[in-house]
């Protein structure tokens, strides 16, 4: 296994199984995973670059998701952010940010998205 460049940190999203992902991606994995149907498979918090090309997206999470809602979910928080979805087949989907910003963008509009169903489960 390769090591990776950026600082990595352990996380529980399997039973009794800890990953290391990159800390700039971390909770927007944890995240992902908590959600029906995903499971995310690889990742990367990306580099920011002032001298890059427009439109260069560098930050990315894999995942499989298998469940419809939660895949309209994860587009409809992408919306409001700099980004690229490609749905593959079998339900694997790759989605691409612009890091920094675009991974804390997308992360903050998926949990909101995400505490607004559980609010409309409560009532």
């Amino acid at each position: 296994m390769d090591k990776s460049a950026h600082n990595q940190i352990k996380i529980n999203i399997v039973k009794n199984e800890d990953i290391e992902v990159d800390e700039g991606i971390a909770p927007l994995i944890i995240l992902l995973n908590s959600m029906p149907g995903v499971y995310t498979i690889y990742s990367c918090q990306g580099e920011e670059y002032t001298d890059r090309a427009e439109g260069y997206l560098n930050a990315y999470v894999w995942m499989f998701c298998a469940d419809n809602e939660s895949l309209e979910l994860i587009r409809l928080a992408a919306m409001g952010t700099k980004h690229t979805i490609e749905l593959k087949e079998y339900f694997l989907l790759n989605i691409s940010f612009d890091a920094p910003i675009g991974i804390k963008e997308f992360y903050k509009h998926l949990k909101l998205s995400l505490e607004h169903i559980k609010e409309d489960e409560i009532i």
